[in-house]
């Protein structure tokens, strides 16, 4: 792979993960969390139970010309009404979501899936000659394998494939209808589940906004070796890539909620927890970061976090009768952002506050960036000053009010300064 593009759309993944997860692409837990708690292998009633496992699935694998959950479906409701037959496609499925053992051979995996998809084919010929295709191809056969052991297989699609090779430079073999396409795209796969992985060993933030999404509902599929987010990883970046991912800021502000969760706490009543200074492992160069883009991301997050709390607390103040106090409250750092805060408001009494605002998409123990000036401001003005810790933004937004000095948490140089001639 091209190291220095595949930097590049890791960058990318990580900056947009909660909004992709969010708003376009959770849907892949939930369906094989579905399936995972739905099913188990009892041939006599198999109908009914893969319709079940399958009933968040519909997405996955079915489109506007390809029915493959459909047609699966009518294939063992048919076999359970025919007992009479000596080939049962009831049998075959069963066979397919049974028969195939995670620790397979790539060649006994290959002879599987192809025989499943020339019977398949075969029934449908014979005892439905009706329906003009089987729909069960390639990427249906993989996605049931992905729901049955999802710590193993991955959904496959050709396009997903052919683009990603051919954006990162990949030399996976690609063969026109062949069922080896597959065991090239689980290598690929397999690939960059290494490499995310230990993306998330070297960045906190990236890891704890994973396990936020993954956890913050049981709806969701916990994926603990990370096969669905590797697979999402590569659909994100083939489909969303060359959207601006960041204006969904601006349109959520129109219906973001003014009277958020609200939790209120002192530095004292907070630990930080222990900080280690991550450095590249023996015998690997650091990876390549665009800053630039990151720093784009996180700035246009920034502002939609304080614009959002500029608002939430004129309509506090409003809320208590206080109208004069709503029209004072200033977004300071919209013209000015060297004050070391982000907005002056007050109290329902007029005393004034500091308010800086520290926003994410992610949970609320994901740790946070602040400036010197920021400290210095917070030591000086500590009772005064509020940190608004605004979290799980995209989502349901939820804010921490942190009052006092934030120099007690103890927080962790992380950047160098170089100067030259």
């Amino acid at each position: 792979m091209d190291a220095e593009t595949l930097r590049e759309q890791i960058d990318w993944y990580k900056a947009n993960f909660a909004s992709i997860f969010a708003k376009h692409e959770s849907y892949k837990w939930v369906s094989i969390q579905t399936f995972q708690s739905s099913y188990f292998p009892d041939k006599e009633n198999y109908p009914p139970i893969l319709k079940e496992c399958f009933r968040k699935s519909e997405n996955l694998l079915n489109s506007r010309s390809v029915f493959s959950l459909g047609m699966m479906l009518d294939i063992t409701r048919f076999s359970q009404a025919h007992p009479e037959l000596s080939l049962s496609g009831m049998d075959l499925f069963f066979n397919l979501f049974e028969g195939i053992n995670p620790k397979d051979s790539k060649a006994t995996l290959l002879e599987k899936i192809t025989s499943f998809r020339q019977q398949i084919r075969n029934y449908v010929r014979t005892y439905l000659p009706e329906k003009k295709n089987d729909y069960q191809d390639l990427h249906a056969v993989s996605v049931y394998l992905n729901h049955r052991y999802p710590e193993t297989f991955y959904m496959y699609r050709t396009w997903e494939f052919t683009q990603f090779n051919k954006l990162v430079g990949n030399e996976f073999p690609y063969r026109w209808g062949s069922d080896e396409n597959y065991l090239a795209y689980m290598d690929m796969c397999d690939q960059l589940n290494v490499i995310l992985r230990r993306e998330m060993e070297l960045d906190e933030g990236f890891r704890l906004a994973v396990e936020h999404a993954l956890h913050s509902d049981p709806k969701y599929y916990p994926d603990p070796e990370y096969r669905i987010l590797t697979q999402d990883f590569i659909f994100s970046v083939i489909s969303y890539r060359d959207m601006d991912m960041t204006g969904r800021y601006d349109e959520q502000m129109k219906s973001k909620n003014l009277n958020p969760e609200i939790e209120r706490v002192s530095v004292e009543d907070l630990t930080a927890y222990g900080h280690h200074t991550i450095s590249a492992p023996s015998g690997r160069t650091p990876s390549k970061m665009d800053y630039v883009a990151r720093q784009k991301e996180n700035s246009r997050l920034g502002k939609a976090g304080e614009r959002w709390v500029l608002e939430c607390e004129k309509k506090r103040l409003k809320a208590a009768g206080r109208n004069d106090l709503a029209k004072k409250v200033d977004w300071v750092a919209n013209e000015d952002d060297s004050k070391g805060y982000d907005i002056l408001s007050f109290d329902e009494d007029g005393t004034e506050f500091y308010i800086e605002v520290k926003t994410t998409n992610y949970g609320i123990n994901t740790p946070f960036y602040i400036s010197a000036s920021e400290l210095a401001f917070s030591h000086e003005n500590p009772e005064k000053y509020r940190l608004y810790r605004v979290y799980d933004f995209l989502t349901s937004a939820k804010i921490r009010i942190i009052s006092g000095d934030v120099g007690v948490l103890n927080p962790q140089p992380t950047n160098y300064v170089v100067y030259t001639d």
